[in-house]
């Protein structure tokens, strides 16, 4: 889960960042979970009862997480970093979409992503103008403001040059550089409200020069 989520109705599950899951029916915007403390993807049929939980709270992963945080080269994660430990992107099945990042950005709070200049990622959620990404080389994962990335042509595997990105990259460019010099932001994790939107991977909310990153998201 990259979401957190509380129940409002008893067939529903209560989710923090970092839980478990294992899929056994999905409708709509809602997947009927059991729940896999292991990450193992084995559960007692006896032993977990079922529950209802957003699609847009978890990253799907087409193996056990244990197996996925493995294949990465991870050790086994503890309650603490499990929401940081690396997910390579083929074995990531919740739908998604090919960026690049515009520039440099050094995380700023607990569940952020730093970003290196043309780093390729996928974007797989994305929640109040901040995007949740994978790293396409390291499997790394995490939020990351969205006037810091750009399209990714889907007819090319590296990003564009900078002549070619001139136009529009150097137009998010400055307005980034803008709202780091006169703006003050508040960075914490996104958080959700009790109800969750029906969220999943958009090409954009709006355009980026439009963007007004005035807080990042909190309660």
């Amino acid at each position: 889960a990259i979401y957190p989520y509380m129940a409002e109705q008893e067939d529903k599950f209560d989710v923090v960042v970092g839980d478990t899951f294992v899929i056994t029916t999905r409708v709509r915007h809602w997947e009927l979970v059991r729940r896999d403390p292991t990450g193992t993807g084995v559960i007692r049929s006896d032993a977990n009862k079922q529950g209802w939980v957003p699609t847009s709270c978890l990253l799907e992963t087409r193996i056990p997480v244990a197996i996925a945080f493995t294949e990465s080269g991870s050790q086994r994660p503890s309650p603490v970093t499990i929401t940081k430990t690396p997910i390579l992107p083929p074995n990531v099945i919740s739908t998604n979409f090919p960026d690049y990042a515009l520039m440099h950005y050094e995380n700023r709070g607990d569940g952020e992503l730093d970003l290196a200049e043309d780093g390729t990622m996928l974007v797989v959620k994305s929640y109040n103008h901040w995007p949740y990404v994978v790293k396409a080389d390291s499997g790394d994962r995490g939020w990351v403001p969205s006037w810091y990335i750009g399209d990714l042509s889907s007819s090319s595997d590296a990003p564009p040059t900078r002549s070619m990105a001139a136009g529009m990259s150097l137009r998010r460019a400055s307005a980034c550089t803008s709202h780091q010099q006169s703006l003050r932001f508040h960075h914490s994790p996104p958080r959700l409200p009790r109800t969750i939107p029906r969220l999943g991977p958009q090409r954009r909310f709006e355009p980026r020069s439009s963007i007004r990153p005035d807080r990042h998201p909190s309660p």
